[in-house]
């Protein structure tokens, strides 16, 4: 006789995947090993990044146009930035240069007190 095929409620549940710690503490030396081997080039062959507005050297990256988008690799700073296309006098597509700039400081002078709130004290 035809066995019938096992249906949803028939099979026992999965059993969960099994993790070879072993596999993950290897493949995570090998991003070590390799992060720091980019930022020996980075160091050694990278372009300098400038903040734009102070002049400020941010640090050293690899920077390369990948469809559409800069990927910016290996980046020895420690600061945030953003990058900006350059005005120009005149529209040309084929050569945009970019500049890099910082997010400014917090305006701390502004920044309201708890201890000085006009709200009174909740009775």
């Amino acid at each position: 006789m035809m066995e019938r095929p096992p249906t949803g409620d028939d099979q026992p549940p999965p059993e969960p995947p099994v993790t070879d710690r072993a596999a993950s503490h290897r493949s995570l030396a090998w991003r070590g090993w390799l992060n720091r081997q980019l930022q020996l080039l980075a160091r050694i062959f990278g372009t300098t990044i400038r903040d734009a507005r102070s002049g400020e050297v941010l640090g050293k990256a690899l920077i390369f146009p990948w469809r559409g988008r800069l990927m910016v690799i290996a980046y020895t700073g420690h600061r945030y930035f953003y990058p900006r296309f350059r005005m120009q006098e005149r529209a040309t597509y084929w050569k945009q240069e970019i500049e890099f700039y910082t997010h400014p400081d917090p305006d701390e002078p502004h920044v309201r007190d708890p201890q000085s709130d006009s709200d009174p004290p909740a009775a």
